[in-house]
């Protein structure tokens, strides 16, 4: 009974993670997409552009693409080979399924520790980039993707639970 309950807490606090990187991955996206129009604008009509505009865009990509991860897998919309699995019993596919998500637990943990070792790395040493002709720090970017894969960990954690047979759960506010 206390596990369902831990379970139950557990799904909720996911659901938040999920809704976070959800808003934090759009917010991205419409910053990255209106300072990409105008820099190019900028370099079209003006002669002139956005100092920083590449670099902060590359960023913004990191971002998106990192919190894309949970959103993905909450939506069920990642990509899988299904020509071989759907030829398969139901109860095989069940395996092959939760033997998928220890595999993609185990790689995400090794991700998440390397990446934050690669942010500790980067904060010790101070790591900056230009930003057209300023030099501004670069290393708390590098967080993003030990926390993009530590969401991405509590989604396959929830996803392990599903019964053999039982439609995965579509969250309505990040269905793209």
């Amino acid at each position: 009974m206390a596990s369902n309950k831990n379970f139950s807490i557990l799904e909720k606090v996911v659901k938040k993670f999920n809704s976070l990187c959800f808003w934090v991955s759009y917010v991205c996206l419409i910053a990255m997409t209106l300072l990409v129009v105008i820099d190019i604008a900028l370099r079209s009509f003006f002669a002139s552009d956005i100092p920083g505009a590449t670099e902060i865009s590359k960023y913004l990509l990191v971002i998106i693409g990192f919190f894309g991860l949970m959103i993905a897998q909450a939506s069920k919309v990642n990509v899988a080979v299904m020509v071989l699995l759907d030829r398969l019993p139901s109860s095989a596919r069940h395996f092959i399924g939760k033997m998928n998500i220890v595999i993609m637990i185990l790689f995400s943990i090794l991700f998440a520790y390397s990446g934050m070792l690669k942010a500790i790395s980067a904060h010790a040493d101070k790591e900056s980039d230009w930003f057209g002709e300023f030099i501004l720090p670069t290393w708390f970017l590098r967080i993003v993707v030990p926390i993009g894969f530590g969401f991405l960990i509590l989604q396959f954690l929830t996803d392990i639970r599903e019964k053999n047979g039982e439609k995965p759960k579509v969250h309505e506010e990040t269905r793209l």
